[in-house]
């Protein structure tokens, strides 16, 4: 991590009291950002860290700040009402852009009881299995430790996402790993460039797929002959392929649900360990609303020779003996019957 990329996520540990001037706010980004109807009675001094002027007020529109420190180092100067402004964090603005970053369903709310605690959501990667996803938003580790032996002595697993990996205790990392939970920051999640836009990173999905490999049971171990449960009287109609991941399906039947990985299909290289171009194509499917076509007669071949072995994988996994990618005379493309689609985050990585 860049030392930018830390410095406007430190902003939400530094400010005490959550709220601060534009100047304190500084380079974090403006989208989580809401003004509040309150004024400050200190701003920073222009151009001088760690350097305050207090506000005195000698009528509505006579605003001047003066200088505290003893040697009075900056200049007396008029203030804007604007400058005054307080704003603070938009707590669920900054909930919907993790929730697209990491794939999980958003369910915004303040947690009583607990220090600067919220909840995010829950992140569902199973239908029997789902967590709780949380974000604390206080200054300190000592807080942050309290609230991690807090949430360790009840029985459910969680995702923690802290202001800044930098508060992540030793203590509190292990406290978590041994309750199957996990701790990442904010800033382990979403990138800022230097222009003040924030975009997931692509290392999110990857950090909390390795997290959910050591909870989650397997479908089936490696090299096994894995077989989805379908039920009795299933079409392919009735499925839905959702990519949360560029290497993680969540498929759908009815009320079955699995989370399925390239070698679950035998869409893995075992040599290599990366995804066959079965794999490739599926995901493709995705992203082109279930559809293959071509622009000349060497890619048909190639899309026909790839279609037909991911056409017999499926059959293969889902035990259906129809073809779930057939032939589409009107489209003159390959169409599958089931619905396949990625999440918004996958689609930024494809």
């Amino acid at each position: 991590m860049t030392l930018y990329q830390s410095l406007p996520w430190r902003k939400l540990t530094e400010l005490s009291s959550g709220k601060g001037v534009k100047a304190e706010w500084q380079d974090f980004p403006e989208e989580f950002l809401s003004i509040t109807n309150e004024q400050a009675s200190s701003i920073p001094c222009n151009g001088r860290a760690g350097c305050y002027m207090n506000v005195v007020r000698h009528g509505p529109s006579d605003i001047v700040g003066i200088c505290t420190s003893d040697t009075k180092q900056c200049d007396r100067r008029t203030l804007k009402k604007s400058e005054l402004a307080l704003y603070r964090i938009d707590h669920k603005k900054l909930a919907t852009k993790v929730a697209a970053a990491i794939g999980f369903t958003e369910q915004h709310e303040q947690i009583k009881d607990y220090t600067a605690l919220w909840k995010f959501g829950v992140l569902n990667p199973q239908a029997e299995h789902s967590f709780p996803v949380y974000c604390f938003l206080g200054q300190t580790s000592s807080q942050l430790d309290k609230i991690i032996n807090q949430l360790c002595m009840g029985e459910q697993t969680f995702l923690l996402i802290a202001a800044t990996s930098s508060l992540i205790s030793t203590a509190s990392s292990d406290a978590s790993s041994r309750h199957k939970s996990k701790l990442i920051g904010i800033d382990d999640v979403l990138a800022i460039d230097a222009a003040g836009k924030v975009t997931a990173k692509n290392s999110a999905q990857t950090i909390v797929s390795n997290w959910l490999e050591t909870v989650l049971p397997k479908s089936a171990k490696p090299g096994s002959e894995y077989q989805f449960p379908t039920p009795a009287g299933a079409t392919w109609e009735q499925f839905v392929f959702e990519f949360t991941a560029t290497e993680m399906l969540l498929v759908s039947c009815g009320q079955i649900q699995e989370r399925l990985e390239p070698e679950h299909l035998k869409m893995k290289n075992q040599n290599s360990g990366k995804p066959t171009l079965q794999w490739t194509l599926l995901r493709s499917l995705a992203t082109t609303g279930g559809s293959i076509s071509w622009q000349d007669q060497d890619a048909t071949d190639r899309v026909k020779k790839q279609k037909q072995e991911l056409a017999n994988k499926l059959k293969q996994t889902f035990g259906l003996s129809e073809d779930p990618v057939p032939w589409s005379e009107s489209d003159k493309a390959y169409k599958a019957k089931f619905v396949v689609k990625a999440a918004d985050n996958v689609l930024r990585q494809l």
